[in-house]
């Protein structure tokens, strides 16, 4: 399943072994990274994964925090942190200690696998995984009715004139300003509400916590709200006379009124709250058109500058003629591409480990 043909594998103990023989997944992933005893790599590795409670590390009530001992998985969930290209991350640690080609080897094994489980068992999810439960319900209608009772306190301060300013802002300002603060509070506390309290099972709550894809509040508009729609980083403005719909009276600075939609794409938008949704969603559009041709000419100014400058044997910088543009390469003569950890050549506390653990 995971292995090529010629290559030997040495099955470990099985974790249970009445009534039927189980193994864990645990297990699994230290087979791929040394198939049998014979196998020469060694992984010594502890690091925190992005669901990582913040307590005493080993005992992690999530599971989130990851340690390879001599190329066992010993606790832990492998997520982006892990998997992905990061420098620290599982590749890294095996280039850096044992050797490309052992990395590939490795990596060869986790795709032939991960292959072969998603053509078999899948990985989808339907309509279950984005049903809210009565008590996400009630905490939505909670927190909205918090955040409405506010908004209009501050609505009838601004209408008598007795709104506290901010720096550099007058009434009008200030007003926007703090009632889009607090309604895209919403949309962020039910996210990390939904969070503990969807089952561990849930296929998105896998995606954004394991880091494939998606997060907190792409699953908070799935399933509870969509929250607060901004176009250039406000409210939505009048479009109209004084106001931004007709369905709305003039001069309304209710949420709905200007862009707050309590629905979820579960429950169904309403027409004017499915029309401020577009409005932000093609300023989404936009911005990427325009940041792609903006960010592309950038790079190709960057690249005719530099296109001539070499590192030469002796250290220094040069260009095609011999010009010398810094004596040591990148005024420290350090190589990007072989640092470990945060800046630094070394990671020692890495290499102290792993000698003590080999």
């Amino acid at each position: 399943y995971f292995g090529k043909a010629a290559e030997s594998l040495e099955l470990p103990p099985p974790t249970v072994m009445k009534p039927v023989q189980l193994w864990t997944g645990k297990q699994l992933i230290s087979l791929m990274l040394r198939p049998s005893h014979k196998s020469t790599v060694l992984v010594n590795l502890e690091m925190p994964e992005k669901n990582f409670s913040h307590g005493d590390p080993y005992f992690c009530r999530n599971d989130g925090y990851v340690i390879f001992y001599n190329s066992e998985l010993i606790a832990g969930n492998l997520g982006k942190k892990i998997l992905g290209g990061s420098k620290p991350g599982l590749t890294f640690v095996l280039i850096r200690d044992n050797s490309p080609a052992v990395a590939a080897a490795c990596l060869g094994r986790l795709s032939k696998l991960s292959a072969r489980w998603l053509g078999t068992r899948g990985m989808s999810f339907g309509i279950d995984d984005v049903t809210a439960s009565p008590d996400i319900e009630a905490f939505k209608k909670e927190q909205v009715a918090e955040k409405y009772a506010y908004v209009d306190e501050k609505i009838e301060e601004y209408k008598q004139g007795k709104l506290p300013l901010k720096p550099g802002c007058d009434a009008e300002q200030t007003l926007e300003a703090v009632i889009n603060g607090e309604l895209g509070k919403i949309r962020n506390s039910v996210g990390d509400r939904l969070e503990k309290v969807l089952p561990r099972f849930n296929k998105p709550r896998i995606m954004a916590q394991c880091g494939s894809k998606g997060s907190p509040i792409n699953l908070s508009q799935m399933i509870v709200c969509l929250g607060q729609q901004n176009v250039g980083g406000q409210r939505i403005q009048n479009g109209f006379v004084n106001r931004t719909l007709p369905h709305f009276k003039k001069f309304s600075k209710t949420p709905q009124s200007r862009g707050f939609v309590e629905d979820s794409f579960f429950s169904g938008l309403n027409p004017f709250e499915y029309f401020f949704h577009t409005m932000g969603g093609r300023e989404g559009l936009v911005d990427t058109a325009v940041k792609t041709a903006e960010t592309g000419y950038m790079q190709r100014k960057l690249i005719k500058a530099l296109e001539d400058l070499g590192l030469k044997y002796d250290m220094t910088v040069r260009t095609s003629d011999g010009t010398v543009v810094q004596f040591v390469c990148g005024d420290d003569g350090l190589n990007p591409a072989m640092m470990e950890g945060k800046s630094k050549p070394l990671n020692f506390e890495h290499t102290m480990n792993h000698v003590q653990h080999v």
